[in-house]
């Protein structure tokens, strides 16, 4: 085990954040996304939670729709089942699951949130992030 990761004051959001530095200028490149880089980071800090337990990380169809229905709930929108299915038929032909950077753009195009401006969709993220992560790690 890492020497950093045995401390009692061990900072996990620290981690996440300097993780997410080394490893999103690669993989995100100049990609044009509807979110901010903030929202980006939390998105990858959720699939890491939801993500199977092997590599390389993948986040397979059930997780997604989780997911995707909880930030929906948390915009105050309403589910389309349509556009899910959609999708599901694209996971289909491909793997049945996403990665995260695949994951990052799906939400970053605003596929899922027509209708939705930049700041709701910022809001549900946080929103979803703070119940799936930051309240985990507080307990």
């Amino acid at each position: 085990m890492c020497l950093f990761l045995a401390k009692d004051d061990f900072d996990r959001q620290e981690f996440n954040k300097m993780c997410w530095t080394l490893c999103s200028r690669k993989n995100m490149g100049q990609k044009q996304l509807f979110i901010s880089n903030d929202d980006a980071f939390k998105i990858w800090c959720i699939f890491n939670f939801l993500s199977e337990d092997r590599y390389p990380l993948i986040i397979v169809t059930e997780e997604i729709e989780y997911f995707l229905r909880k930030l929906t709930e948390a915009m105050g929108g309403s589910w389309v089942e349509e556009r899910f299915e959609d999708l599901k038929m694209q996971l289909h032909s491909k793997q049945q699951c996403l990665n995260v950077w695949e994951l990052i753009s799906l939400v970053g195009s605003g596929h899922f949130t027509k209708g939705m401006d930049q700041q709701t969709l910022s809001m549900g993220i946080n929103e979803v992030h703070q119940e799936l992560i930051l309240d985990v790690l507080k307990q």
